[in-house]
């Protein structure tokens, strides 16, 4: 996205930049990120999140021990009178829900054709797209480019999943962090908490609606270093009320297990690797939804 396309939203400033519900790290960072780029440009802009929104633990501490995260609350009923930027999403369902309340989208996930100003890119994370575009002529400081290294390994599983490639790497690399995936993997990782049961973390770790031309769905995942409880998990599935995508990735053997309930038709989908749920499990599910299940 072009500086001087950014430039020319000054007139509705305020702008405020928004990631998808329950944010994650890319979420946050990328909405940082852009709203300090359009300021130093000087077009009003802040970060934000919706009255109420909640945020994954994990996520958290992450965020917590890299910066300050502080966004300006939007509260919904309040929507009408502001414009926004979303990052991270462009599923309207994810945040605002009024495509005449968006000026642009940045997004690394499939389009859903909801958005006319929408910016696809083929990067790991949004964050990191931000800083490959805009780093000639935006100075991003040692703290922003550790935020975006975090963005990265959440992103890629740290370095395990389907959305680690080489050309965002050697973006990484040339931050020159001494710290390895390997290192931040140990640090950070926590598994989904499952004291109260796989019942009550069944939408516990990235929860998000989706909807695909009529086709929606929730969905989750699971964040382990075993299959211990797999079962119990697939028949939660299996017997939920609605429609939902369930992911549970195995970090320890790097291998994960999803399960799609759609309406009366349930289907598993296994994967040697850690697949990116927006990129792979989902287009999994869409192809099986379209073409497979013989919808009734």
């Amino acid at each position: 996205m072009d500086i001087n396309r950014l430039l020319d939203f000054k007139k509705f400033e305020p702008i405020y930049v928004i990631g998808h519900s329950r944010p994650d790290v890319d979420s946050m960072v990328s909405s940082v990120l852009l709203s300090r780029i359009l300021n130093s440009f000087g077009v009003k802009s802040y970060y934000c999140v919706l009255d109420g929104e909640t945020f994954p633990k994990q996520d958290e501490w992450i965020i917590n021990d890299c910066m300050i995260y502080d966004p300006k609350v939007i509260d919904e009923k309040l929507m009408a009178g502001h414009k926004f930027i979303l990052v991270d999403h462009n599923d309207l369902i994810q945040s605002i829900g009024d495509s005449s309340l968006v000026l642009l989208a940045i997004d690394h996930h499939p389009s859903v054709n909801q958005i006319d100003n929408l910016v696809i890119v083929d990067y790991c994370c949004t964050s990191l797209y931000l800083y490959d575009f805009y780093k000639d002529i935006y100075n991003f400081s040692d703290e922003e480019k550790r935020m975006i290294y975090m963005a990265y390994l959440c992103d890629c599983a740290f370095e395990k999943g389907s959305r680690y490639n080489q050309k965002d790497k050697a973006i990484i690399d040339g931050f020159g962090f001494a710290e390895t995936p390997k290192d931040l993997f140990r640090k950070y990782f926590i598994e989904t908490d499952f004291s109260n049961g796989i019942e009550a973390a069944l939408k516990l770790d990235g929860y998000k609606k989706y909807d695909f031309d009529e086709i929606s769905f929730e969905s989750a995942y699971v964040l382990r270093l075993d299959m211990e409880g797999i079962e119990v998990y697939k028949e939660l599935i299996k017997n939920y009320e609605g429609n939902f995508l369930g992911i549970w990735n195995d970090n320890d053997k790097d291998m994960a297990i999803a399960y799609l309930k759609y309406r009366d038709y349930f289907k598993e989908f296994k994967y040697d690797y850690i697949p990116s749920r927006g990129s792979v499990v989902i287009k999994d599910a869409l192809n099986y939804i379209r073409k497979g299940c013989e919808i009734k």
